[in-house]
């Protein structure tokens, strides 16, 4: 253990020794010499960014100015002029903070993915999120990387923000669908009838039930055009004579209003022409129920017309059958005068007992 130890204080000092040599022959170097150190680290950073796919027109732009001086302080220097190499120093130190927050940008920029990954659900609104994303991709290839840190924070922010109403939302599913459970259980019989009789409703009115829903989706696609169309007036108005919104955000958010404005007038159309499909059959099936009502009129009329008959016929057996019985029990009638005749007066009593 003490030999460890040991071993470590040993490598700290070296470390400690070989710094502070460093230091020391840095501080020992003039202005030129350091002017050189730092020319040639500025053109291995130009080197780095250029292989690493960074935009490098402001590093460009402050090694052309770097490099100007230098150049004017060594013909100041071969002239044995007074000059001063110290000039170039803080061109070096902003070449070198630009590389500097070119990867913090980048690192940054991951960090955030990474984050978004695992928080992030299939299923969410992750709209506002992307155009963050995309708004700090424009703030990297235009080179203004210390606005990066803020829209980096607001990442974080917003991700963490959709998440926690997700899971809100998620608690509240949960509840909601035990408490519509047990309503349904404890109120199937009257939930059953009002259904049926709703699916009847619905086949008796769904021509205009349709018509009405397309005309609400028309209105509401021609409001959200209307929406987005002065979102447009308004981001135009903030760019070209406020200047409160960057180049990249004012790209991206008109190229996306403009492309939601051409998906809504491409989807009017197609729900007009439903709507008049819909029209035409509901003027065919008004017209079949009419000729259906004119049939069940006509059906009518024959099956009363068919009773009057089957009652005349009735009637008409009925009066013969009347008649023949009238004739039947006149004769019996005959009969029975001449068997008292016969019998006399006895024979007659015992007869009206038999009758």
């Amino acid at each position: 253990m003490r030999r460890k130890i040991l071993f470590v204080l040993t490598l700290f000092f070296i470390v400690v020794i070989a710094g502070s040599q460093t230091l020391s022959e840095e501080a020992n170097l003039t202005d030129h010499e350091k002017a050189k150190l730092c020319l040639n680290k500025s053109l291995e950073i130009l080197t780095e960014m250029n292989q690493s796919n960074f935009s490098i027109l402001r590093i460009n732009d402050s090694l052309y100015e770097l490099e100007s001086v230098f150049q004017a302080q060594e013909v100041l220097l071969k002239g044995n002029r007074r000059h001063d190499f110290s000039l170039v120093l803080p061109y070096c130190e902003d070449i070198s903070n630009i590389r500097e927050e070119a990867f913090d940008a980048i690192y940054e920029l991951e960090g955030l993915k990474k984050f978004a990954e695992r928080f992030l659900k299939e299923g969410m609104n992750i709209s506002s999120v992307d155009l963050i994303f995309s708004n700090i991709r424009e703030e990297i290839k235009s080179e203004r990387y210390e606005n990066v840190g803020a829209l980096i924070e607001q990442g974080y922010e917003e991700i963490t923000n959709i998440q926690a109403s997700n899971t809100a939302l998620n608690l509240f599913y949960k509840t909601t669908t035990r408490t519509i459970k047990d309503f349904f259980i404890d109120n199937w019989i009257a939930l059953s009838i009002s259904f049926c009789v709703l699916f009847v409703l619905s086949l008796i009115y769904r021509s205009a039930i349709r018509k009405w829903i397309i005309k609400k989706k028309i209105r509401k696609l021609e409001d959200k055009r209307e929406v987005f169309r002065k979102l447009i007036q308004k981001m135009q108005k903030d760019y070209f004579e406020k200047g409160k919104v960057s180049e990249g955000e004012y790209e991206v958010k008109t190229k996306k209003f403009s492309e939601m404005i051409r998906d809504i007038d491409r989807e009017i159309p197609l729900l007009k022409a439903d709507y008049m499909k819909v029209e035409r059959v509901s003027e065919k099936e008004e017209k079949k129920m009419r000729r259906g009502e004119r049939m069940i009129v006509k059906e009518k009329f024959k099956k009363s017309a068919v009773v009057i008959k089957e009652k005349k016929i009735a009637k008409e057996k009925e009066r013969k059958t009347g008649g023949a019985l009238d004739g039947s029990r006149k004769i019996a009638k005959a009969k029975i005068k001449k068997a008292l005749k016969k019998l006399g007066a006895g024979g007659k009593d015992e007869l009206d007992e038999n009758v």
